[in-house]
């Protein structure tokens, strides 16, 4: 096979919408604005060059090109979890330098202005390894550009948006200046949009944390994910009920799946189904703030609720019934809880949206056979929601609109969130298969990768046709707590809120010795005291970097420190300055821990009482 025969093959395993645009393109190219050769360097390595108003101009070194393109990767600050987002494609050489410096859970986000130019080098260089790469991901001018800013915003996070650098490729700038001005303008927008976003996010972390600190009493009642894994029927269907407008004309089928597949509707799309006399199996929720009114029915108390420990207090309120599962988290105190009763933590990853959740859920119990319905991620006739509900998202209407291949329209609309959930269930599918069958019977909205397209009526004459006793299954699995057991887990809460009692003096003494290392460093005083004195650190931030208690202080405090987190990565070149960096955050984070410690403590002493007066402990 030729180059291009291998590189097209590449590009549609890891890219199809890119190569659906870039072989439309070959068909017909439309106006030729340059031209381009190939010619070999001093050191016999293929380089490329571009011919422009006469005048021919190389993009890679004459002499040894492979070699300059290490030197120009070394000079790029690349660490760990680090985004790069980089202009021009080239021929692949300074890419493929700057690769193998990424770790796997890096990302190269390359964005290439002229598609001439993509589509000469996809014909004259072996550019396979790179587009397989999980890692980069490429946009071309006039092809897919549009969906960069809306992939940087899905990657960046706390975590690496203080590595995330902005390169070009070196001579890029002189060859198409309008567009590097305008690929400069866009990563700036996405940064500062991601950084607005980060503190919006990062600022709910307090309330989240609440949230599951009173939820605790809903653990004590609770069963759990795992103990579903392998419970059902390997052959029973599981059918996945988003709430996509397109739900609203093929509902009515789902009474005939009733008793013949494990249906799980997404939070909203309960009472739909309820309200047309159609009772879901299972429903779920994970938004710490949803709109309680959603669940203001005292029929869904009755239908077992999967949950998460951050779930909005109000809502667990609310379906509080006798059928609630515990869905993991990231809070130790849940995990640390239940393993005391030799219970497992679930590994159900969200995905950022209810429907992945349940998705994640379904794989994790062992479904075999996973039908969708309603999962438009599009905006379906103009619409968001079954039933005429409205997005309640207050910037829904600002978001950008992209055009994406349709699940029956050859092309849809949909929107900056659906466009990344849709990216993850292209990559979960893909995870799937060979474990699990993925149907799409949504019968309209966006095309998911991997999915079998079938009508929901065509998926439930083929795959609906024997009964289980579905609510015998619920049953049988027992709560992780017996009734017995309360006193003790209470007492087992009790003795957690001494800790977090302790780590708040820990903070205090952490913050004078952070104080007094920075005093002594900038005295050069680095002898005895200032070797006790960071002994005292490293041992108290081991006890805040381990232990139940100190994941709660991380969490209810995660929105206080975020701006100092991100300061991190700003280092000082200097030795000295950088100490002296070092020493100002810790002491800065632990006076904010100190300070903020009585209102952890206060909502945990609150839940405490609630368990204490709910289960009618006497202490």
């Amino acid at each position: 096979m030729s180059f291009l025969e291998n590189n097209l093959v590449a590009l549609e395993e890891e890219h199809p919408y890119l190569h659906k645009k870039i072989t439309d393109y070959m068909q017909s190219p439309g106006d030729i604005k340059d031209s381009f050769v190939v010619e070999q360097a001093k050191d016999a390595t293929n380089i490329i060059g571009i011919i422009r108003d006469g005048r021919k101009i190389m993009l890679n070194s004459t002499y040894r090109p492979e070699e300059e393109a290490k030197k120009y990767a070394g000079k790029i600050c690349l660490t760990e979890n680090s985004i790069t987002v980089f202009m021009g494609m080239g021929n692949g050489i300074i890419l493929t330098e700057i690769g193998k410096k990424l770790n796997k859970e890096a990302s190269l986000l390359v964005y290439e202005p002229s598609a001439e130019l993509f589509c000469f080098v996809l014909e004259h260089f072996d550019m396979t390894k790179l587009l397989k790469d999980e890692r980069v991901t490429f946009y071309v001018e006039g092809m897919n550009e549009g969906l960069l800013s809306n992939d940087l915003s899905f990657f960046l996070t706390n975590i690496n948006i203080g590595v995330t650098v902005l390169e070009y490729h070196p001579k890029y700038r002189e060859l198409f200046p309008e567009q590097c001005e305008k690929f400069k303008q866009v990563f700036q927008e996405c940064r500062e949009s991601a950084l607005t976003n980060l503190h919006t996010i990062i600022n709910r972390s307090e309330f989240m944390t609440k949230n599951a600190i009173a939820n605790v009493k809903y653990l004590l009642r609770s069963k759990v994910a795992s103990d579903f894994v392998d419970r059902f029927p390997k052959d029973m269907p599981v059918i996945l009920v988003a709430g996509g407008p397109s739900l609203d004309k093929n509902y009515e089928v789902l009474h005939q799946a009733k008793g013949k597949a494990l249906i799980i509707a997404m939070d909203r799309t309960a009472r739909f189904l309820l309200d047309r006399g159609i009772t879901p199996d299972l429903f779920c929720s994970l938004d710490y703030a949803k709109n309680i009114e959603l669940f203001r029915d005292e029929r869904l108390r009755d239908i077992p609720f999967l949950y998460i420990p951050d779930l909005s207090h109000s809502v667990l309120q609310l379906v509080d019934g006798r059928q609630l599962i515990y869905g993991g988290g990231d809070y130790k105190l849940y995990e640390w809880l239940i393993h005391q009763y030799g219970k497992k933590k679930p590994e159900i990853p969200f995905g950022g949206s209810v429907a992945t959740f349940a998705f994640s859920f379904a794989r994790y119990i062992g479904a075999k056979r996973l039908i969708l319905v309603g999962q438009d991620l599009a905006l379906t006739g103009g619409k968001t929601y079954a039933g005429g509900l409205k997005n309640a998202r207050p910037d829904a209407e600002k978001m950008d609109r992209l055009m994406v291949p349709g699940n029956v329209e050859e092309m849809v609309e949909t929107r900056g969130d659906f466009y990344i959930y849709l990216i993850w269930f292209n990559q979960a599918v893909r995870e799937a298969e060979g474990k699990m069958e993925v149907i799409n019977a949504t019968e309209a909205g966006a095309k998911i990768e991997g999915t079998k397209i079938m009508t929901l009526q065509e998926a439930v004459d083929v795959y609906c046709q024997k009964e289980y006793s579905i609510a015998d299954i619920f049953e049988e699995v027992q709560p992780i707590f017996s009734e017995n057991d309360i006193p003790e887990v209470y007492n087992l809460l009790k003795k957690m809120g001494k800790e977090l009692n302790k780590l708040k003096k820990m903070a205090k003494d952490a913050a004078r010795s952070a104080g007094r290392c920075k005093t002594l460093t900038e005295r050069s005083d680095l002898g005895k005291e200032f070797k006790k004195e960071n002994k005292e650190l490293s041992r108290i931030a081991k006890m805040f970097d381990e232990g139940v208690a100190a994941n709660l202080v991380d969490r209810y405090m995660e929105h206080l420190l975020i701006q100092k987190d991100l300061d991190l990565y700003v280092t000082e070149d200097d030795n000295e300055k950088e100490m002296l960096r070092l020493y100002e955050k810790l002491e800065h984070d632990y006076n904010i821990i100190y300070e903020n410690m009585d209102e952890l403590i206060e909502q945990y002493n609150g839940m405490l009482e609630d368990v204490k007066d709910e289960y009618q402990i006497k202490q």
